[in-house]
C-alpha cells in the first residue's frame, strides 16, 4: 500500500561522455519515507553517474507503505556528420566523426547528413538546378543548359526553360519574338535593322480627352502605345487635322512619351454634336506606314448634375478600390470607373429626380485568395474559429447564398485548381454603403449594395462605399504572432533518368511536419519529355482526386489544393500522391523536366493557426535494384516502439515476393538479417530484439522493388 506517499521521479539523460545520467526522486506529501531501495543496490534518494537504461526504486515510509517508481535514462552517442556552415540543412566537405547527437539521423546545429551544398557559406543556395542564363528576363537565353547553384528555385537571371537564343541578353525588348520598330536596332534578332516595321502601328491607341467645366473649350487626345511598342516612342511622329479624313500637309511632331497627352484647344466651335478630328501616327523611318484614327471632341455642358464619392477596402478603410464600375440609373444614366484612390465622378445634363448608384467589380477574382481562406472558412463552419462579422462573413460567402458553408471553401479550392466552372460562380467584390449600420453584424445578410437618392436637384457628393473582396478572409484577422511560425512543406521524390517509351511512377512524399491544415502548389512538367497518364492520391494522407487539378495538363500544369479545419501531423516520409508518366525522349533527368510552378499557383502551406510557410521540392538520388528498376518507398510500422523483447514489423505489398528484414546499428553495421517470403496484402513479422543492448537501431526491409526503413528504440531489461 502507498496512500501516504506522494512521490515523482525524473531522469536526466546521459551525454556523449556516458555514465553521467541521473535519476531524481521528489517527495510531495505528508508521508515521510524511511528507505529507498534502487535496483542498482543504492539506497539514497537520488542516484547519479548513470549509463543509459531503466532504473527503478522502492520507497517505504514509517507505516510500511511502499511505492515502486521507474524511469529511463537515454543516451546520446558520437556520430559522423558534415559541416553545415550556413545553416541551410545541407553540408559540405568531408565527413567529421565524434559529433555528439541523439542518433545518426539527427545532426546538431552546424551539421548535416549530406555534403552536396554548392554554396557552403550562403544559406540561400544549397543545390544545383538546371537552367539557362536569361539576364533580361525575356524568356530568351544565352549559352547552353547549365547547372546553377540555387536555393529552392533558380536565382534571378536564370530560367528553367528557354524560348530560344537571345542576341541581346541585356535588353528585354530585343529578342527573336520582339516586333521590329524604327529605332536603328535589330529588335527581332534576325540580323537586319528596321525591316518590316509596319507591324508596330497596330499597337497605337488614341483616346479623346473631353473638355470639362473648368476648361469648357479645351479638349485633346492621349496617344497610348501598347503591345510591342509599350514604353518605346523612338521612331514615331504624329499630326492632327480636322474632319474624318486625314488630308493636307500638316506639320508632324515627335511622340516623346508613353502615354503622350496632347491638349490643343479642340472643341472650341460649340458644335452640339461635337467636332471631329483625325490623328495620324506614322513611322519616321518609313512615312508610308501609318495609322489614322478619328475621334470626336464635344464642348462641355456646364449646367450638368454630378454625382461623386469614394470606395475603399473595408479591411483598412484607406486603400482605394480602383476600376470599380459605378453605374447611375434614373431619369438620366451614366457611369464611371473609380481611379486608384477609389474616387468616382459621374456627370449628366442638369436633371432632377430619383437616382440610384451601384458599384460592381468582377475582375481578378482570386486576387488575395489562397487555400488558407478555404481552411479559415472550414474552421468557421465547424465553429473552431468563427469569423468576425460583418465584413469577413460576407467575404466568406463566395457564392452569395446568404450563408457560409463548406461549398464556399470548396469553390475556392476548385477555383485555385483552375476549375473555370467554379471560378464562374465566384464574384470578385461586393459593396455596401459606408453609412449603413448592420442590425446584427453576426448575421449580415440582406445589406444594401446600392445608394438610392431621392429628389435630386443639384450636385451630390459624399456617396461612399466600402468594398468587400470575396474569398479573402485571412489577411487581417489571423493572429500576426503566428505568421512564419509554421514549417515549410518539403516534398521529396526520387530522381531518375528518362527512357523513351518507359513508364515512370513518381511518388511525392512529405517530410515530418507537426501540424498541417492546408496547402497549395502547382507542378510543371515538360510536355515534350513526359506524358501524364495518371495522378493518384496515396492512402496514407486524406487527399482525393478532387484536390488535384488537371485542367491544363496539356501545357504541363498540375495543381494541388487541399484544406481542412484542423491540424494533421505529418510523419517522416508520408506519401501524398503518385504521378504516372510515359517518357517521350531519352536521356533527361526527372529533376530537369519537373519542377514547382509558382507562376501558375504560388506554393504555400498553413497550420490551423493559419501561419504561412512555403513549399519545397527536393529530389533524392535514385535507388535501383539489379534490374535497374526504381525502388519505391515502403511504409513500415514497428510495434511496440520502444520495445524490450519482441517487436512486430507491419507492411503492405501489392504482390507476393521474396523479402529480407535487417537490423542495423546507427552507424549502418548489420546486426541481424532474416530472409522470408512476403505475402500480398498485409504482412506482420515478429522479430526478437531481447538479445540487443538498449539503444537506437534501424529496421530495414527490402521486398522486391520496395524498400523501407524505420527507427527502433530497444530498452534495457
Amino acid at each position: 500500500m502507498h496512500p501516504s506517499i506522494n512521490a515523482t521521479i525524473g531522469a536526466t539523460d546521459a551525454t556523449c561522455a556516458g555514465n553521467d545520467g541521473s535519476v531524481d526522486v521528489t517527495i510531495a506529501g505528508p508521508g515521510v519515507p524511511v528507505s529507498y531501495q534502487w535496483g542498482t543496490g543504492q539506497n539514497t534518494q537520488d542516484i547519479s553517474g548513470l549509463n543509459p537504461g531503466i532504473y527503478a526504486v522502492l520507497i517505504t515510509d514509517l507505516n510500511d507503505c511502499a511505492i515502486l517508481l521507474k524511469d529511463t535514462v537515454y543516451g546520446s552517442g558520437d556520430f559522423s556528420f558534415y559541416t553545415d556552415t550556413d545553416g541551410d540543412g545541407v553540408g559540405a566537405g568531408s565527413l567529421i566523426s565524434g559529433i555528439c547527437a541523439d542518433d545518426a539521423y539527427s545532426p546538431p546545429v552546424g551539421y548535416a547528413l549530406t555534403n552536396t551544398d554548392c554554396a557552403p557559406s550562403d544559406n540561400t543556395k544549397w543545390q544545383l538546378l538546371s537552367g539557362y542564363t536569361d539576364a533580361d528576363g525575356d524568356g530568351y537565353t544565352v549559352g547552353a543548359l547549365a547547372q546553377i547553384c540555387s536555393g529552392a528555385s533558380l536565382p534571378v537571371g536564370y530560367t528553367a526553360s528557354s524560348l530560344g537564343s537571345d542576341c541581346n541578353d541585356n535588353d528585354a525588348a530585343i529578342n527573336p519574338g520582339a516586333i521590329e520598330i524604327c529605332d536603328s536596332l535589330d529588335n527581332n534578332c534576325n540580323g537586319q535593322i528596321d525591316e518590316n516595321a509596319s507591324g508596330e502601328i497596330q499597337y497605337v491607341m488614341v483616346t479623346p480627352v473631353q473638355p470639362v467645366c473648368a476648361a469648357p473649350t479645351q479638349g485633346g487626345l492621349i496617344i497610348d502605345l501598347t503591345g510591342g511598342l509599350d514604353g518605346n516612342t523612338t521612331g514615331l511622329e504624329y499630326a492632327i487635322v480636322g474632319g474624318s479624313v486625314f488630308s493636307g500637309s500638316p506639320n508632324f511632331a515627335d511622340v516623346t512619351a508613353d502615354p503622350f497627352n496632347i491638349i490643343s484647344g479642340f472643341g472650341t466651335t460649340g458644335n452640339p454634336d461635337g467636332d471631329t478630328y483625325t490623328v495620324r501616327v506614322r513611322l519616321k523611318c518609313n512615312t508610308g506606314i501609318f495609322s489614322d484614327q478619328t475621334y470626336t471632341i464635344t464642348q462641355a455642358s456646364c449646367g450638368a448634375t454630378s454625382f461623386s464619392g469614394n470606395i475603399v477596402w473595408e479591411r483598412n478603410g484607406v486603400t482605394g478600390v480602383g476600376n470599380a464600375n459605378v453605374s447611375l440609373t434614373g431619369p438620366a444614366t451614366g457611369n464611371d470607373l473609380t481611379d486608384v484612390n477609389g474616387d468616382f465622378l459621374i456627370q449628366i445634363p442638369a436633371t432632377s429626380g430619383n437616382f440610384t448608384l451601384k458599384p460592381t467589380k468582377n475582375t481578378n477574382k482570386l486576387n488575395g485568395v489562397t487555400v488558407a481562406d478555404a481552411a479559415a472558412i472550414q474552421q468557421h463552419v465547424t465553429n473552431i474559429a468563427p469569423l468576425p462579422g460583418p465584413y469577413l462573413r460576407i467575404a466568406a460567402d463566395v457564392n452569395k447564398s446568404n450563408s457560409i458553408s463548406t461549398l464556399d471553401a470548396a469553390l475556392i479550392s476548385q477555383a485555385l485548381l483552375g476549375n473555370s466552372a467554379a471560378l464562374n460562380q465566384i464574384t470578385s467584390w461586393r459593396f455596401v454603403p459606408s453609412a449603413y449600420t448592420f442590425p446584427n453584424p453576426s448575421i449580415p445578410w440582406g445589406f444594401p449594395e446600392q445608394i438610392t437618392l431621392n429628389n435630386v436637384s443639384g450636385n451630390v457628393t459624399g456617396q461612399d462605399f466600402l468594398g468587400i473582396k470575396l474569398g479573402d478572409v485571412t489577411a487581417a484577422w489571423a493572429n500576426p504572432a503566428n505568421f512564419g511560425q509554421g514549417g515549410p512543406l518539403v516534398l521529396r521524390l526520387n530522381d531518375q533518368t528518362l527512357e523513351a517509351g518507359a513508364e515512370l511512377e513518381v511518388q511525392l512524399r512529405a517530410d515530418q511536419l507537426d501540424g498541417l491544415a492546408a496547402f497549395q502548389f502547382a507542378l510543371w512538367f515538360d510536355p515534350a519529355q513526359l506524358q501524364l497518364s495518371a495522378a493518384t492520391p496515396d492512402d496514407a494522407f486524406p487527399l482525393t482526386e478532387g484536390h488535384i487539378g488537371l485542367y491544363r495538363v496539356a501545357e504541363g500544369e498540375i495543381r494541388i489544393v487541399w484544406a481542412q479545419a484542423e491540424d494533421l501531423p505529418l510523419h517522416e516520409n508520408t506519401p501524398l500522391f503518385r504521378l504516372r508518366f510515359k517518357a517521350l525522349q531519352n536521356g533527361a533527368r526527372l529533376s530537369e523536366v519537373l519542377r514547382l510552378y509558382p507562376e501558375a499557383l504560388p506554393g504555400y502551406c498553413y497550420n490551423s493557426a493559419l501561419a504561412e510557410s512555403g513549399v519545397r521540392l527536393e529530389f533524392d538520388g535514385v535507388i535501383t535494384n539489379t534490374d535497374h528498376a526504381e525502388v519505391r518507398a515502403l511504409q513500415l510500422a514497428t510495434q511496440p516502439n520502444p520495445a524490450t523483447e519482441q517487436v512486430w514489423v507491419r507492411f503492405n505489398l501489392e504482390q507476393a515476393t521474396e523479402a529480407t528484414l535487417s537490423i542495423l546499428d546507427p552507424g549502418g553495421r548489420l546486426l541481424y538479417e532474416q530472409p522470408f517470403a512476403a505475402a500480398a496484402g498485409e504482412n506482420r513479422l515478429p522479430v526478437q530484439v531481447g538479445q540487443l543492448p538498449g539503444g537506437l537501431y534501424l529496421v530495414q526491409l527490402r521486398a522486391g522493388a520496395r524498400w523501407g526503413m524505420e527507427k527502433l528504440v530497444v530498452l534495457e531489461r
